[in-house]
């Protein structure tokens, strides 16, 4: 089902995903990692994303945790083991959301569920900014300058840049220290 919703618009150096390791994951195996619809959502692969990625963030999601697709945005879809649980991380909103063990079918119907597709995929807002935004490659996500917590405005298209994942969820995790310290 996640095939025939998304497009596959970049590789990823390795197209093992994640979300093809996982045991109780029936269709992973036919997804492969790279960046979908210009960088809506990209799904990660096993050699650039590890248990290191979402470090900063095992107090919503626990210590061993690894993202198995993430958002344009920079929202993360994760599996932590150490829970059993599958999660979709809101960094900018520092929270996460508790999906259950079984809740893969999520990206079977992320795109034609109004509700998912608005809420985590933030579509619409996607749609109007995407052709003004630079082209994201596989490992990157927009970041809005200054973060939305810090006054940014989602809607001003120059206020965003890309930057990698990683640099990201380390970026806004950093910004909620100094926040609530």
């Amino acid at each position: 089902m996640f095939n025939n919703e998304f497009t596959l618009t970049g590789k990823s150096p390795n197209p093992v995903s994640i979300i093809s390791k996982a045991s109780n994951l029936s269709d992973g195996e036919n997804i492969l990692a790279g960046v979908y619809d210009h960088g809506l959502i990209t799904i990660c692969d096993n050699s650039r994303f590890d248990f290191s990625t979402l470090k900063d963030w095992s107090a919503h999601i626990g210590e061993e945790a690894l993202p198995l697709a993430y958002t344009a945005w920079g929202e993360v879809f994760c599996i932590s083991y150490s829970h059993k649980k599958l999660y979709w991380l809101f960094p900018i909103e520092n929270g996460a959301s508790d999906l259950g063990s079984s809740a893969f079918s999520i990206l079977d119907n992320i795109k034609t569920d109004q509700k998912l597709a608005s809420s985590l995929l933030d579509i619409e807002r996607y749609k109007e900014l995407s052709s003004m935004l630079p082209s994201l490659n596989y490992g990157e996500c927009y970041i809005l300058k200054p973060l939305q917590i810090l006054g940014g405005n989602e809607q001003d298209p120059s206020a965003y840049q890309t930057i990698g994942l990683e640099n990201y969820l380390s970026l806004v995790h950093q910004t909620h220290d100094q926040i609530h310290s």
